[in-house]
């Protein structure tokens, strides 16, 4: 019993003596927590994939934490595995998709891939003139020769509008204006490869080519046109061809059955009836329920004979040219 006594008093004065360390301890400095080294992050060698359709493409992760895993966004478009520590992405379908990789610390990168059959898209034209008569609308077509499909369009300047089909045609069309403008018509295909139409519009100021006025010419029927339009109330009109004794002439006709009821077609202009451009030539125009212009013309008499008389005109109005001709008897 004595011996009993004396070995639980030690064994009780080394726990005393346990204590009492474990409280120096809370006095003096906190005891050192172990760091883990920072991860290295997680690299690879490229920021964008292009693998070919049907092939593979080997990647080898240059910076990571090792234990590496990887998937694909799109699996019908590019697979992706890890093979003997490096990346493998085989090509399914054209097209654009991602893989993302991960290490065993947590990190991860995101990489683009992009699919292809060809490496580059060829346009049969590159560089196109739009043009058009001022304020007029010009039409232009080209043609995607080679590309990978699922074609899409976009223009620099949304004046220049662009149409592309799944067979890579394209239509494009354009209003022209006083001063020439240009953009770019960007195609792109569906593994994201792009290509380029520089279009530069151009107005015209010459409605008229050398087989119209021939046209215009060989035709000795009394006419009035205005932007390709003839009023049928010439016919109930009467004429209002007169040397004005101011050294003006005018050509022309009304229908005016009442008052406000007005139709006129007038051309007046300062010199004689022969063949050349006139001066001080000013066009009166109303169609009652229409167009009506009060304004200056470019007038050219293109032809006059012993009887008959022809000439063509325009003006331009609000960024736009408007053209006619005439045919009458003098």
């Amino acid at each position: 019993m004595h011996l009993l006594r004396k070995t639980y008093r030690f064994l009780l004065c080394l726990a005393m003596l346990a204590g009492a360390g474990a409280c120096g301890d809370d006095n003096g400095a906190s005891p050192v927590e172990p760091v883990t080294p920072p991860s290295p992050g997680l690299e690879v060698p490229t920021d964008v994939l292009r693998v070919k359709n049907g092939e593979a493409l080997t990647l080898q992760v240059t910076q990571g934490g090792g234990d590496y895993n990887v998937f694909s966004l799109d699996p019908s478009v590019a697979t992706a595995t890890i093979v003997d520590g490096q990346i493998e992405i085989q090509g399914v379908e054209v097209g654009q998709t991602a893989i993302i990789v991960s290490d065993s610390g947590g990190y991860y990168r995101k990489v683009p891939v992009s699919v292809y059959v060809y490496e580059t898209i060829t346009i049969d034209k590159t560089e196109i003139d739009l043009v058009a008569l001022l304020g007029n609308v010009a039409f232009a077509s080209a043609q995607v020769t080679q590309g990978n499909g699922g074609y899409s369009i976009a223009s620099s300047d949304t004046r220049v509008t662009a149409m592309i089909a799944d067979d890579g045609s394209i239509a494009m069309s354009a209003t022209s204006k006083p001063d020439d403008y240009t953009a770019t018509l960007t195609v792109t295909d569906k593994s994201g490869l792009t290509a380029t139409i520089l279009v530069t519009v151009k107005a015209s100021y010459e409605p008229f080519t050398e087989e119209d006025l021939a046209d215009i010419k060989a035709d000795a029927t009394r006419t009035y046109i205005l932007d390709g339009y003839q009023s049928n109330y010439m016919g109930y009109g009467k004429s209002v061809n007169a040397d004005n004794g101011d050294g003006t002439i005018s050509y022309g006709w009304q229908y005016a059955p009442i008052s406000w009821l007005t139709y006129r077609f007038k051309i007046t202009f300062t010199g004689d009836k022969t063949v050349g451009k006139k001066t001080d030539a000013l066009l009166d125009y109303t169609m009652y329920m229409g167009d009506t212009y009060n304004v200056p013309i470019d007038l050219e008499i293109i032809q006059a004979d012993a009887t008959n008389i022809w000439g063509v005109f325009t003006f331009v109005l609000d960024e736009a040219i408007h053209y006619g001709y005439f045919r009458d008897t003098l």
